[in-house]
């Protein structure tokens, strides 16, 4: 069984919470998603999630966070229409849902689907900035650095490490999640979503810094969890033309 960055099938039991470097079970992310709301214990939380090191400040942040916003969810893209369907919503990238861009127009119309999107996200929570988180893949915890591409255009600081899955024969499968901010007319996150539209990266996710909503691009589209069933609505009325013609919006 490869590593492969595309691999997009959990086996064996979900780790949803992050304790001493590594994600834990789905009732530990929420019992100390609870314990985040309680300042007095925000330092020792803090210890527990990220575990020995010195993590950067953007990384402390963005952990806590995601416990508050996401308890049930880990950040890995593809799992998040899983993990909050109830607010999910799945948009192509180009007309007819065709997969892959072939040419300057297909690859404009691509980032005008993804950044409109983003766009409308942005003005439900008034953010002048986008957090955006990248991956890299291991056979072990320790953190490798991401593809050179990815790297050059999105320089990001290591935030978490999860264990995808653990194979028959006790082979262990990692994701290394780095974090960034940027602003939403960056460069390097056109680049980024050229990489995504032609599959030479996958597992990123852009948000804003109060993680409200989370945006997945993937090879074909992209999966939005949006901050509630409304804004949802709101966006699937906005851009009909762009849903899946599949009644599982897939």
């Amino acid at each position: 069984m490869g590593l492969g960055k595309g691999r997009t099938e959990h086996s064996g039991p979900r780790d949803m919470s992050r304790k001493g470097g590594r994600w834990g079970t789905t009732e530990e992310a929420k019992a100390w998603a609870s314990r985040a709301r309680r300042r007095d214990e925000a330092d020792d939380l803090r210890r527990e999630v990220l575990g020995p090191g010195d993590p950067t400040q953007l990384g402390d942040e963005l952990t806590l966070l995601w416990q508050e916003r996401w308890p049930a969810c880990r950040p890995i893209g593809h799992e998040l229409r899983d993990c909050a369907h109830d607010r999910w919503i799945r948009f192509h990238s180009l007309p007819k849902s065709k997969r892959y861009p072939e040419d300057d127009d297909e690859y404009g119309e691509l980032l005008h689907r993804h950044h409109t999107v983003i766009d409308d996200l942005r003005a439900s929570t008034r953010s002048d900035e986008l957090v955006v988180i990248t991956a890299s893949w291991s056979g072990s915890e320790r953190s490798v650095d991401r593809e050179p591409e990815v790297a050059a255009l999105l320089p990001g600081e290591p935030w978490v490490d999860v264990l995808r899955e653990t194979d028959e024969d006790g082979d262990e499968f990692w994701t290394h999640l780095f974090v960034a901010r940027v602003k939403p007319d960056a460069a390097g996150l056109d680049g980024l979503l050229r990489l995504v539209a032609v599959d030479q990266t996958t597992g990123v996710i852009i948000t804003e810094p109060g993680l409200r909503w989370l945006y997945h691009p993937y090879d074909g589209g992209a999966d939005v969890i949006c901050s509630d069933a409304d804004q949802r609505d709101d966006l699937r009325g906005a851009h009909p033309a762009w849903l899946s013609p599949n009644p599982s919006g897939l």
